[in-house]
């Protein structure tokens, strides 16, 4: 099930057991809520669950999980998917064109915004206009059909760099939202210090994985990342 914009997916098959290797696994969102952050940068619907969507990124975000009262991470997951094993066929898409076309302007951003402004404009504007959908009938709550879409941006929204860089990271986390790894890696380029605070590392080296001893071995250049050396 390979997606039209997809560059790289981890392929799965139906496994022997219960939830193997497919698409989140048990992690299907018991326990899910949506982080303040997160309702902050969509444009949610006016009453949840009720009326029609805006943004259908969110909409496909915000879903009803299948066996708890609880909302679920529904991106990716359509309900026909839960058939037949259809969860654990499903690849993990771990890399996108939208997600090399984000680099790209955030890297002509930094190096000229002057020069850059209007390309990344009309990018993030094409991103934003897949907002709206006028058929899209929600799976998961009884709300009616299409989503309204949200406004594009003008060159008066972002007309600073720092302004413009942060429209394409609000988009980025919008449109790339949990999808492997992306999310992780950003940060690990715009905020070391809010990578180690969140996931407790004394010091920049314990945001790194350590090489496999194995490779170690084949290769005696490599040093091992000092906090997994002893």
């Amino acid at each position: 099930m390979n997606a039209t914009e997809s560059i790289f997916e981890m392929q799965n098959d139906y496994s022997p057991g219960f939830f193997g290797s497919g698409l989140f696994g048990w992690n299907m969102g018991f326990e899910f809520q949506l982080a303040p952050q997160v309702y902050e940068l969509f444009e949610t619907p006016d009453e949840l669950k009720v009326t029609q969507g805006k943004d259908i990124r969110f909409e496909v975000t915000y879903g009803k999980h299948p066996w708890s009262p609880n909302p679920a991470i529904r991106k990716h997951v359509p309900p026909r998917n839960y058939d037949n094993g259809g969860i654990e066929q499903m690849n993990i898409t771990l890399i996108r064109a939208t997600e090399v076309h984000f680099n790209k302007h955030e890297i002509a951003i930094e190096q000229n915004y002057e020069a850059n402004k209007q390309a990344a404009l009309d990018f993030l504007n094409f991103i934003r206009s897949r907002a709206k959908d006028d058929e899209w009938i929600n799976p998961h709550w009884p709300v009616p059909n299409g989503t309204t879409g949200i406004p594009p941006l003008t060159l008066d929204d972002v007309d600073t760099k720092a302004k413009m860089v942060q429209a394409l990271r609000d988009e980025k986390r919008r449109e790339l939202m949990y999808e492997d790894g992306i999310r992780w890696f950003d940060l690990m380029r715009w905020d070391k210090e809010y990578a180690k605070q969140i996931t407790g590392s004394p010091t920049d080296d314990y945001l790194y994985l350590p090489f496999h001893d194995e490779e170690l071995r084949r290769n005696p250049a490599l040093v091992q990342n000092p906090a997994y050396a002893k």
